[in-house]
């Protein structure tokens, strides 16, 4: 990427913040809430590129965060990674059975989540690439189209021209 990703890291506890921060601070640009009520007023000013969330808070948990986030068009597409101390397999179908595209369980490995994440952000970055090549070729298509449109009523007036010359009534 060009510019900086940011990510927002939405944890209640003090020491799991600090541990993502000191270790994402020098390659991205990142958003920190502290509960789900708090990431959701970030979020109506600023889009991240990922989110980083955490399951097990008071208020509003990490899941129902994540369908809240999912519910938003332009929020739906940003790739969230939840965490959590829960290991089970349960907790993790359900996770991404929400919209999540990854899980990381604690206490996280920082190698493994710098790893994690800079593989989302490519998988996003592609994805966007994608679909903005997509809007070229439609583009494209239309404006072929009305070529095609073009030549045709061009085709049709000048066979008209000729049956006109052929016969005077």
């Amino acid at each position: 990427m060009d510019r900086q990703a940011t990510i927002m890291i939405v944890d209640d506890t003090e020491m799991n913040i600090d541990i993502l921060v000191e270790a994402l601070q020098e390659d991205y640009e990142l958003i920190i809430a502290i509960n789900g009520l708090g990431a959701i007023e970030l979020l109506e000013e600023q889009k991240p590129d990922l989110i980083l969330l955490d399951i097990m808070m008071p208020e509003l948990n990490g899941y129902e965060l994540l369908t809240i986030i999912k519910e938003i068009p332009v929020l739906e597409h940003i790739p969230v990674i939840l965490l959590s101390a829960i290991a089970d397999s349960e907790a993790k179908t359900k996770g991404f059975a929400l919209g999540a595209v990854d899980y990381i369980t604690k206490p996280f490995e920082i190698v493994e989540v710098k790893a994690r994440v800079k593989t989302q952000l490519k998988i996003e970055e592609a994805r966007l690439l994608l679909e903005n090549q997509k809007l070229i070729l439609e583009e494209k298509v239309k404006e072929r189209t009305r070529l095609l449109e073009r030549t045709n009523s061009a085709a049709i007036y000048c066979l008209a021209a000729v049956a006109e010359t052929r016969d005077p009534e």
